[in-house]
């Protein structure tokens, strides 16, 4: 995890400043040695200036002895120190590159995040979207269930106005019978007459001037008297049967009434049911949006907490990287100080193996020089060349050790890297099962809300078809005269 890495970081520094304080009191101490070995060559140089004899050339020759081998020991100390020296330089490169990796990484989460970033400003937008939407669809629901109440009302009112229409009209067919049937009757009376009277005029003498009026008058006041009677009888038969017609015509009205208002309350049984399911509709529909508002503050509160983890790693990173900063300055500087109090000890380890030359071949002139030619320093140089001959075997030695202790750290980087990159892997899969999560959430609550949307639809439609239908019927109705019942 990241509060492990960080712990293996700042174990892995404290090493690094533990390795560079050693070597820096191994610098210190190699300088004091150098200065005493600087005085003891000051002395030996005064002493071979101002002695003789045997016993100062044994003694010297003891002394240079010990001189190689704080010349050998100082070697294996500069040896180390550049060993330790580079591998130092290793831990820094390799501290770098982690680094480097770690602002890739730190650069593709916040890639990562802006996208999340955009996709929730968007799922914002179609929030907002559809919740103006919904709002605009529960204006026009209301808008609707007004209309629908002018037009229950206007209906209401056509239906009473037909009523009326339908009384006045059987009225008037009532009126146009019965003028059709005196208009018959008075033709048929007419034609009586006529037939009386051109039969009277036939039988009538010559002279019409003689015919006897006081009959005529008879005549006439006897098919009165007839007509009055076929009227009367007529006009009592025809009031019975028009009583009897009126009264089932009113029958027949009541039936349609009680059969209208009957269709009617079915109506609106039907339109209260299908009303008080659109409101179950829509509370469920308010159910659900609050459940989506819940889901989306959930969201919120999650992409909150990821955003502040984030600031948090930002700002832990930030500290992190400003303090690996000044260590790595530090450890630069540092660096190259051990560099060059390495080349002025190198420098100097350079000057000392040349006086040492220097005064080795003094010293065999000085004993050549001697009146007794029986010492020699074949033993020195047979020394000499056996300490080269150790030392070249120690320095190739070294360099085994060295390339096999760069092989061992190759082998511990790259099984770090690899460790690194499986724990790279696990959190992107775990950051790709997390926007999979939330993708799935989204599209669900998409088709959550689209269903929501038809199923408004859809209940707006079923009253507009209904009111479309009974205005079209009552449309056909009023201009083929039918009856109220065909309406129904």
């Amino acid at each position: 995890t990241q509060q492990t890495r960080r712990a293996d970081e700042k174990q892995e520094l404290h090493e690094l400043n533990s390795r560079l304080d050693q070597l820096v009191d191994a610098v210190k101490q190699k300088k004091s040695q150098n200065d005493e070995l600087q005085e003891r060559i000051s002395q030996f140089r005064n002493e071979l200036l101002y002695s003789s004899g045997d016993g100062h050339r044994s003694r010297l020759d003891q002394d240079l002895q010990g001189a190689k081998v704080s010349l050998n020991s100082v070697s294996e100390v500069n040896t180390m120190s550049k060993i330790r020296a580079s591998r130092s330089m290793y831990e820094l490169d390799r501290l770098r590159e982690k680094y480097d990796e770690e602002v890739r990484w730190q650069s593709r989460d916040h890639d990562k995040i802006r996208l999340l970033e955009s996709q929730r400003t968007e799922s914002l937008h179609e929030l907002n979207y559809l919740k103006e939407n919904c709002e605009s669809k529960k204006k026009s629901l209301l808008d609707d269930s007004d209309r629908n109440e002018r037009l229950r009302e206007q209906l209401a009112n056509l239906a009473n106005g037909l009523d009326h229409e339908q009384e006045s009209r059987i009225d008037l067919e009532c009126q146009i019978q019965t003028l059709l049937e005196k208009k018959k009757f008075e033709q048929e009376l007419h034609r009586v007459m006529r037939d009386e009277l051109e039969r009277l005029f036939a039988n009538q003498s010559s002279n019409p001037m003689g015919f006897f009026t006081s009959e005529l008058r008879d005549i006439k006041q006897k098919i009165r008297e007839d007509f009055n009677k076929l009227n009367e009888f007529n006009s009592d038969s025809m009031r019975h049967e028009y009583e009897l017609r009126y009264s089932k015509i009113v029958e027949e009205m009541e039936i349609k009434k009680k059969r209208a208002e009957e269709a009617r309350l079915n109506a609106e049984i039907e339109e209260k049911t299908s009303f008080e399911s659109l409101s179950a509709q829509i509370e469920s529909n308010k159910e659900e949006m609050k459940n989506l508002k819940l889901q989306e503050f959930n969201l919120n509160k999650l992409l909150q907490e990821l955003h502040d983890k984030l600031n948090e790693l930002r700002a832990g990173h930030a500290d992190t990287a400003d303090r690996k900063q000044s260590e790595i300055d530090q450890l630069h500087e540092q660096i190259n100080n051990l560099k060059a109090d390495l080349s002025s000890m190198l420098s100097f380890s350079k000057s000392l193996d040349s006086e040492v030359a220097v005064y080795a071949r003094l010293l065999n002139q000085r004993v050549n020089s001697f009146v007794t030619q029986t010492y020699t320093f074949e033993n020195y140089e047979n020394l000499v060349l056996k300490d080269e001959i150790n030392e070249s075997h120690r320095i190739l030695e070294q360099n085994e050790l060295k390339r096999k202790q760069q092989e061992l750290e190759e082998n511990n980087r790259r099984l770090k890297e690899l460790e690194e990159q499986r724990r790279r892997q696990k959190e992107l899969d775990q950051l790709q099962r997390l926007a999979h999560v939330v993708a799935w959430e989204l599209i669900d609550f998409w088709l959550d809300f689209i269903l929501i949307v038809k199923l408004v639809i859809v209940l707006r439609l079923i009253p507009a078809i209904f009111l479309i239908r009974v205005n079209w019927k009552m449309n056909m109705a009023i201009k083929n005269n039918y009856p109220f019942s065909e309406i129904t």
